[in-house]
């Protein structure tokens, strides 16, 4: 906004510096936020670094945010996901219910969603995808190599959601050409998205940007490895999986290139075609703990420290409460 607008708002001239409220010759009330805040909060501890460091993420403001971080007064907490609805052992919309003593209920939900799909109700690998058609949720790497993923290896993919136009078209063209491997969902559909969720294998979340991210903390829940780009909160919450030493929970891949998301999506082939490894990445998955509780008494915290008042979150309704 034009720079006299700060007088609107009740600044004055000493307050248009680029330490405060100036901006290339104006006025940012996100940047005026950002300096008088107390504490300035965002949704996961990579991002926070992310927007502080580079330009595509700070657009323009890292300059002041990585000040506040000097400060310490910029933090990076996650987001957490509702288990009252993204819960496998209670899920109302999937096949069968399961957890991870009952690993052997998941083939029904692939069963189901291979049914729903149209697929071959075979063992092969399938991925799901919830997301909205964005070249920032990776799409656009996924019409470069999924015709080829498609031709060369046996395997089922289904994708939900709907947005830009030409990668819809794009994705359209692909089902033409492979039916009976990939489904295209254009449409916003909550009960199958948990079947989504539930049935796959794997959970394609390649997005070049993602703040926090609640699709691979869900995808997780459901024993479904996601396979996502290094960056925001994907980088806090999916871990390779390693076959050497069996810990991590997903893959990853560091190069925001359609060669390097291809090569990661060839490395899961191989550990579905082990079953034991297979199993093994399915319980570690059951080993994470993505609800609000934790994010919650990290707010809580951080309150308590910004007000001198110790707060607590009340066990029966979650509220918060002074102590």
């Amino acid at each position: 906004m034009s720079a006299e607008i700060h007088f609107v708002a009740g600044f004055s001239w000493h307050d248009f510096v680029p330490e405060k409220l100036e901006y290339y010759g104006k006025i940012n009330f996100m940047k005026a936020g950002i300096v008088f805040a107390d504490m300035v909060t965002t949704v996961s501890p990579t991002y926070a670094k992310m927007i502080s460091s580079l330009h595509s993420e700070g657009r323009g403001l890292e300059g002041i945010l990585a000040k506040r971080a000097s400060e310490g007064k910029l933090i990076g907490i996650l987001n957490g996901i509702d288990y009252s609805e993204w819960n496998p052992e209670t899920d109302v919309f999937i096949k069968a219910n399961f957890n991870e003593k009952t690993l052997e209920n998941k083939k029904l939900c692939k069963e189901d969603l291979q049914q729903v799909c149209s697929f071959e109700q075979k063992d092969v690998p399938l991925y799901g995808m919830v997301s909205r058609l964005d070249p920032l949720k990776g799409v656009d790497l996924i019409v470069q190599v999924l015709p080829k993923f498609l031709s060369e290896h046996d395997v089922q993919v289904v994708i939900l959601g709907k947005g830009y136009k030409n990668l819809q078209q794009q994705l359209e063209n692909i089902q033409k050409q492979f039916p009976t491997k990939f489904k295209l969902f254009i449409e916003f559909n909550n009960p199958l998205a948990h079947k989504i969720y539930a049935g796959s294998d794997f959970f394609l979340m390649p997005s070049n940007s993602e703040p926090c991210g609640l699709g691979q903390m869900i995808a997780i829940t459901y024993a479904t490895a996601p396979i996502v780009y290094k960056t925001g909160g994907l980088a806090d919450t999916v871990e390779q999986f390693n076959i050497s030493t069996l810990t991590g929970n997903g893959f990853v891949f560091e190069d925001y290139t359609a060669e390097s998301f291809y090569k990661c999506l060839l490395s899961t082939i191989g550990v579905y075609k082990d079953k034991d490894l297979l199993t093994q990445l399915r319980k570690n998955m059951f080993k994470y703990d993505f609800s609000w509780k934790s994010s919650a008494n990290k707010y809580l915290s951080m309150y308590s420290q910004l007000t001198g008042i110790q707060l607590r979150v009340k066990k029966t309704k979650s509220k918060i409460k002074k102590k």
